[in-house]
């Protein structure tokens, strides 16, 4: 039995070596180890390692605010926002120069208009879309309303 097992360890061994088959596993196992052990050894040396930095012995002198120059009205942003409110809408100006949500200057308060009975000239000045020709005056209609201003 023993030399049956002999015989093919041979047989097996010669046909390698016939074959011309280089085992590869420990060469892979040997370059695994050896990249393991780079990057540790880097990785520990950039973790560890000490900065040479020195801090200044006092922060620089403060600059004063300085007082910006008055720009001309026309370059400067407006800043406009539309307050769509139940029946008015409202124009206004976050920087002020067109008045403000509680005090919006004249001319900028857009009352809603539009509604059944209202006068028209056509559908476009009705809620419903719809324009009565007899009567020029807004009717019901069939579309979903959508707010009409002057």
């Amino acid at each position: 039995m023993r030399t049956a097992v002999r015989r093919r360890e041979d047989l097996i061994e010669q046909e390698e070596m016939e074959g011309g088959e280089i085992n590869l596993i420990p060469y892979l196992d040997i370059v695994t180890n050896l990249m393991l052990f780079l990057l540790a050894s880097v990785s520990a040396g950039l973790i560890l390692a000490q900065i040479d930095t020195t801090l200044p012995d006092k922060a620089p002198p403060a600059i004063s605010p300085s007082v910006t120059p008055p720009t001309n009205p026309d370059e400067q942003p407006l800043k406009l926002f539309v307050s769509v409110k139940r029946d008015e809408m409202i124009l206004w100006s976050a920087t002020g120069l067109e008045g403000t949500l509680s005090q919006p200057k004249p001319g900028y308060v857009f009352k809603r208009t539009g509604r059944d009975g209202d006068a028209c000239d056509g559908a476009y000045m009705c809620e419903s879309n719809f324009c009565d020709a007899a009567t020029l005056r807004c009717a019901a209609g069939t579309e979903e309303l959508a707010p009409v201003f002057e």
